[in-house]
């Protein structure tokens, strides 16, 4: 009941002096506090006792009157127990957390001590374990602000990594890792969660995956290898001097329980005249990369968006 008054009073005094209402008589101001406090407040002040009748319209009197009837005797040590028993909910944020603990100590009488006191027991009561054992090694005697400013930190970044790592989350944000193969085979993580996709299903020659008939993901595609269609690089069967490009097959792995994504080509070199036309068609952005500008191509459509990363070594 003691905040709510300090509240509303509060509200009641930015109105007053909003209005002009400051400057106008005792009994006004008290007509306008009655006037706002509704009928539970009006209840409670026709039952007031005045020292005289013309006290009931005076606006010191009738403040203190309502201020002894929401602010009773108050016992400091239970008001201590309660501040010193606060602790984070879960969920809630740092900032909500601080105001709560600067209300509680508002009764507790610390003094100049109030702000040592208040960083004290943020620094008990928060819920990251991990953060309030770095804030009880720093033996710098840290301040209330710094200590808030320390917990604002952590809460950020921890909401930014969350945000990063859970798959939908926010759009664009999900985290794939992408590895060069040693050997020309698939993975045998690849192999194993494909072939729990389709029991029935056997390995096919043309791209190392399980798949259903008639929906392998290499038909139509160009082998890097040696140039013709139907199959990948890793299931190529063309001699060394066949062979028209030297790249490497990529696969996404699962990461974070994200569901397996196959990338079944990736051309790197020069384009050539007839492929130009076709490159050029949609969407381009310019990105800086290692301090160089390059052109990427956006495909809207794709599961997944690889860049391949190479260092050309020079003898």
């Amino acid at each position: 009941m003691g905040e709510n008054w300090r509240r509303w009073s509060q509200r009641l005094d930015v109105y007053l002096t909003a209005s002009g209402s400051t400057e106008k008589s005792e009994a006004t101001q008290v007509a306008i506090l009655l006037h706002t406090i509704g009928e539970d407040g009006m209840e409670i002040y026709n039952n007031f006792v005045f020292a005289n009748d013309a006290d009931k319209l005076k606006w010191e009197p009738v403040l203190d009157k309502f201020q002894e009837y929401c602010n009773p005797r108050k016992n400091t040590v239970i008001e201590r127990y309660m501040f010193w028993e606060t602790k984070q909910k879960e969920g809630e944020s740092i900032d909500h957390f601080v105001t709560e603990l600067k209300t509680r100590a508002k009764n507790c009488e610390f003094g100049d001590q109030t702000n040592m006191m208040i960083r004290d027991r943020l620094i008990f009561g928060i819920d990251n374990t991990r953060l309030k054992e770095r804030l009880l090694r720093d033996s710098a005697d840290p301040t209330l602000d710094r200590v808030v400013e320390i917990c604002r930190a952590s809460e950020a970044s921890a909401r930014q990594i969350k945000e990063i790592s859970e798959p939908g989350s926010s759009p664009g944000m999900a985290v794939h890792v992408v590895n060069k193969r040693a050997k020309h085979k698939p993975s045998k993580h690849h192999q194993k969660t494909s072939q729990q996709k389709s029991t029935h299903s056997m390995k096919c020659s043309r791209c190392g995956t399980s798949h259903k008939k008639r929906e392998c993901p290499a038909y139509g595609k160009n082998c890097l290898k040696c140039g013709k269609q139907n199959h990948f690089r890793s299931e190529c069967r063309s001699r060394p001097s066949e062979r028209k490009n030297d790249v490497h097959d990529i696969s996404v792995q699962e990461c974070d329980g994200l569901s397996d994504l196959f990338i079944g080509e990736l051309q790197i070199g020069q384009i050539g005249p007839d492929d130009a036309a076709i490159y050029n068609k949609g969407w381009f952005t310019n990105l800086k990369m290692n301090e160089q500008n390059i052109k990427f191509k956006l495909d809207t459509g794709a599961e997944a968006n690889v860049c391949y990363h190479y260092h050309v070594l020079k003898s």
